[in-house]
């Protein structure tokens, strides 16, 4: 199966109303923002996250670098503003978000354009912004799915990056998937104005 394919058969085996054990900790991380907060998501590895920001209240955008999934993620949330990650071109990191949530970063883009993207984030998150990075076990991929950078060390990568860009990194959030997270939280304005 070649990573094409595997993305649309992964995708194609959810639906809207997805059940997934790995929205434990995104509730959790979720129920710290008032309704009607801006967020943004980026990638789309499962539907569970976005329905749950959405149930939430809260205002979502999305940016994914896979045509695929962004036109799927188009299909199940046409009411969600979405649109390619593609350098500089992409509108949403002109303005700034009470939080941002990172999915399937670490398989499907490569680390040098990861670390960049760190800084670029950073300049988004309002001051008190929030991020939370999913790092998806390896065995949640489907069969022939190349991942780019997932290893135990990333988690701590991105800790060190966080740290150095500024934000403090938060305690652990824990659930019963096996994924591991990184939060954090910025407390100086140093981003995009509104």
């Amino acid at each position: 199966m070649n990573r094409v394919n595997g993305e649309l058969c992964m995708i194609e085996a959810y639906n809207r109303s997805e059940i997934d054990t790995g929205t434990e900790a995104v509730r959790h991380w979720a129920n710290g923002f008032k309704p009607g907060a801006d967020v943004l998501e980026i990638g789309f590895w499962r539907c569970a996250i976005p329905q749950l920001l959405i149930d939430a209240g809260l205002r979502l955008h999305l940016v994914e670098a896979s045509i695929s999934r962004l036109s799927r993620f188009q299909q199940l949330f046409p009411e969600v503003p979405s649109e390619c990650l593609q350098g500089n071109r992409c509108m949403v990191f002109s303005r700034t978000f009470d939080g941002v949530i990172v999915c399937s970063l670490t398989h499907s883009v490569p680390e040098p354009t990861q670390i960049a993207l760190l800084a670029r984030i950073e300049r988004v998150l309002r001051a008190g912004g929030r991020l939370l990075v999913i790092f998806l076990p390896p065995a949640s991929m489907p069969a022939g799915f190349k991942i780019q950078s997932w290893s135990p060390r990333a988690k701590g990568s991105y800790e060190g990056i966080l740290w150095n860009l500024g934000l403090e990194v938060q305690p652990d959030l824990v659930d019963q998937s096996g994924n591991q997270y990184v939060c954090a939280v910025k407390h100086v304005q140093t981003g995009v104005p509104d």
